[in-house]
């Protein structure tokens, strides 16, 4: 019998040993992913023993957050198996906000079949495998019914997580992010994530100037290190003034 999540509930946060300005991964993690979140920020690599639940720790504003990453194909096994519910159990115990990062692309074939995408080398998505015995909606129950106890993000592949966490971890990934561009001057051209979530978080920020600093910068964490650390390298930016570091500071950091 396939378990559900209705039992799942938060209780008293256990004692853990996350340290403030460092970031856990579990060292289960795949190297892309932990190759990028090093260069950007101090981590400290963790074994089942010592981090049993969640793939991703830290401390931000004295409460501790965790992030629990699902492959779409590792999402559809966990379900049927049950271990999924036993991950989020042992996350909602020891940790204060839980979030899934569900990472994939993939849709629905035409008889509403679980149809998943893969991503080629220059960067466009194909048809890659279909499943016969599930659901597309019931994969989407199956998200909607634990959404109810954790937060679900979805990102395209393995560097969309990173950048994604590494924005979490420093407090400037919200629900905010994920909302179209509302632009009713001109129209929005970029297909870029990090372009759009930066357009989103800063007003009246040019399309142009946006897409300038993520292709210089990489993404919107970087941009945020970068304010707090010396700003004046923005201005190497086409397009950046003092005007637009100001507008950044006051959209990302409250400054």
């Amino acid at each position: 019998m396939e378990k559900d999540f209705s039992h799942i509930t938060r209780q008293k946060k256990c004692e853990i040993s996350i340290t403030g300005g460092s970031m856990d991964i579990s060292n289960s993690e795949h190297k892309e992913i932990i190759s990028y979140l090093q260069a950007h920020t101090n981590i400290r690599l963790r074994n089942l023993t010592e981090m049993p639940y969640g793939d991703y720790a830290w401390l931000r504003n004295n409460e501790s957050e965790a992030v629990e990453r699902k492959e779409i194909r590792d999402f559809i096994t966990s379900k049927f198996s049950g271990r999924l519910v036993e991950q989020l159990e042992g996350c909602l115990k020891e940790y204060n906000k839980v979030s899934v990062i569900l990472e994939g692309v993939w849709g629905s074939t035409q008889d509403g079949k679980l149809l998943i995408y893969k991503k080629t080398r220059s960067g466009a998505y194909y048809p890659d495998k279909f499943f016969t015995k599930i659901e597309h909606k019931d994969i989407i129950k199956a998200i909607l019914s634990i959404r109810r106890y954790v937060d679900i993000i979805p990102t395209t592949c393995r560097e969309s997580t990173a950048r994604t966490i590494l924005e979490m971890s420093l407090g400037i990934m919200d629900a905010d992010l994920s909302k179209p561009i509302k632009r009713r001057d001109f129209p929005i051209w970029t297909r870029d994530e990090q372009t759009i979530k930066l357009m989103n978080i800063v007003p009246r920020l040019p399309e142009k100037v946006a897409r300038e600093l993520i292709k210089r910068f990489g993404c919107i964490g970087k941009i945020a290190e970068i304010i707090i650390t010396d700003d004046s390298e923005l201005l190497e930016a086409n397009g950046v003034g003092k005007g637009t570091i100001s507008n950044l500071k006051k959209a990302i950091w409250n400054k």
